[in-house]
């Protein structure tokens, strides 16, 4: 039951960082091509969504 619970913290850590990578390049590309204050926003709310999208 334990190593479960590890498994499933560990899968749950991996989706984390992947909305994270996904936050940092979207922000990165679309403060490049908009300001800045709109990409970081935009950034986050897209790496949720491609999450959702991999799932």
């Amino acid at each position: 039951m334990k190593l479960k619970e590890v498994i499933s913290k560990v899968l749950e850590l991996e989706i984390n960082i992947n909305v994270i990578f996904y936050s940092v390049v979207f922000s990165v590309i679309l403060s490049i091509l908009f300001t800045p204050f709109l990409a970081i926003p935009m950034g986050i709310l897209l790496s949720f969504y491609m999450d959702n999208q991999f799932e």
